[in-house]
């Protein structure tokens, strides 16, 4: 019997530690619970119910871009011809605004990316295609450069000529409307040669799009320019309405 005493007297202490370790947790997280529900009804007090976040539109480009390859053809020889912002922006479309008279091109501002050369079967020793950028537009960070594609004898071409605007002049960057006469590059090609040009323009909005002279034209109607539109038109695009003169 003394030793069960003994016994229960041990344990009593151990008993009492662990419900007082309990209790103890359980008021704290009662406390806990309590402050966060008010803490939620103040917020409901001070915002007039539950938390909302406000929804707005996103941002959006509100001029539209449209980039894509324009094909040309050679119909005769075309010797050094200058090629100018204007003729650029006029090979996206110009819509006709006084019959015979006057059209206004579509786009307002261009990106040249690439103009590729694609070469006919020509007499040996003759100038085939050759594409030079132009010195005007060019800043101080340019190497002085001409490309040149000539035929020996015997030796005919079988691939394509690529250029691409030089890395430091203005001409990586877009053109607008307002530099209309400045000169991008000058081209020569044998008839029958085939010219793509990849650009990008944009639908005119905030910079003004241009009008043109014409010949003939029917007002609404839309006309896309030839490469040297305003000039001998000797590069004529392929696969649409381009029947208009200047």
């Amino acid at each position: 019997m003394s030793w069960l005493k003994i016994e229960k007297k041990a344990e009593a202490p151990k008993s009492n530690l662990s419900l007082t370790g309990g209790a103890r947790i359980f008021r704290s997280a009662l406390v806990s619970a309590r402050a966060s529900r008010a803490k939620r009804g103040r917020r409901r007090m001070a915002g007039g119910g539950s938390k909302q976040k406000l929804a707005v539109p996103p941002s959006i480009d509100c001029v539209a871009v449209f980039a894509r390859t324009y094909r040309f053809v050679a119909t005769n020889n075309v010797s050094a011809t200058n090629i100018t912002v204007l003729q650029l922006l006029g090979i996206a479309g110009n819509i006709g605004t006084v019959l015979n008279t006057t059209m206004v091109t579509i786009a307002s501002s261009l990106r040249l990316k690439r103009v590729t050369l694609w070469t006919p079967a020509t007499a040996a020793g003759s100038v085939v295609n050759e594409l030079a950028w132009s010195s005007s537009a060019a800043s101080g960070f340019i190497r002085d450069e001409s490309k040149n594609q000539s035929l020996p004898a015997g030796v005919a071409i079988t691939g394509a000529q690529v250029y691409t605007p030089p890395r430091h002049s203005t001409l990586v960057d877009w053109l607008a409307s307002a530099i209309d006469a400045l000169n991008v590059f000058t081209i020569t090609l044998t008839a029958g040669s085939i010219v793509d040009i990849d650009i990008a323009h944009t639908v005119a909005n905030d910079i003004a799009n241009l009008p043109i002279s014409v010949g003939a034209a029917v007002v609404g109607k839309l006309y896309y320019g030839y490469l040297d539109q305003g000039g001998a038109h000797l590069i004529q695009p392929v696969g649409v309405g381009s029947s208009f003169t200047f």
